[in-house]
């Protein structure tokens, strides 16, 4: 018999059922969506200051890519349906996020970027991450692909650091921040972004929230700012 086929109907049943709300999620069908209880979070501190500059929450940026809607639930990994390979999950049947090559002289314009820049400053980690890699396999600038690689490992971060798996965090970020370097130091600019400004703002979330995620009475999340005369972001 074809398994192409029974795969098929399989799959099918399994969104039939789920919608009917008779469905009920295996091990085997949720891969690595665990069905423990949701761990409580930690209550984190308050904010600090860091080498003299106080940590404050961030107001909610602006879209650079407004018509394009937000998934319905943002991935949090042990927590919710696996995006692509669950068939809750919002992106499951979905086409892959379409990528070109990204470059200096068409990121205002370049959907796959500035989508990723939403999705990851309105914590979709994990999402930001698959419409980056989708410009990532297929541009050919070194520092372009430094750059997106290192966001990439950025978001990777974000997930394990909101997982509370800080030696996770720490690998990522390590490599992430290697990637970043190799961008430029300084005040160097690439797609919009001041480089060496995002390195030290991640530094600064980690030295205040280091064990525990921020909650969202106090969060203070990352964001992606960029800065071009030709290009502003929507409300």
């Amino acid at each position: 018999m074809d398994t192409s086929v029974v795969c098929a109907a399989q799959r099918s049943c399994a969104v039939s059922c789920a919608n009917s709300g008779s469905w009920r999620p295996s091990r085997r069908d949720c891969g690595n969506w665990r069905h423990a209880p949701i761990p409580r979070r930690r209550q984190s501190p308050s904010p600090q200051s860091v080498e003299g500059e106080a940590v404050k929450p961030l107001e909610r940026p602006l879209r650079w890519v407004p018509d394009l809607p937000f998934p319905r639930y943002r991935h949090r990994l042990g927590e919710t349906p696996h995006p692509r390979t669950h068939p809750l999950g919002h992106s499951f049947g979905v086409p892959d996020p379409h990528g070109s090559p990204l470059t200096q002289d068409n990121w205002r314009q370049h959907e796959a970027w500035l989508f990723g820049v939403d999705l990851f400053n309105h914590g979709y980690w994990w999402e930001a991450h698959e419409w980056w890699e989708a410009a990532w396999r297929v541009s050919q600038q070194q520092s372009t692909r430094h750059l997106l690689q290192g966001l990439i490992q950025t978001a990777a971060a974000l997930l394990k650091w909101e997982e509370g798996n800080h030696r996770g965090r720490e690998g990522l970020w390590s490599r992430a921040e290697d990637h970043l370097r190799h961008v430029g130091t300084g005040g160097t600019r690439c797609m919009g972004l001041q480089v060496t400004s995002f390195i030290q703002q991640m530094g600064r979330l980690w030295a205040a929230h280091a064990t525990a995620p921020p909650t969202a009475a106090d969060s203070v999340l990352p964001r992606l700012q960029l800065t071009d005369v030709d290009a502003t972001p929507e409300a």
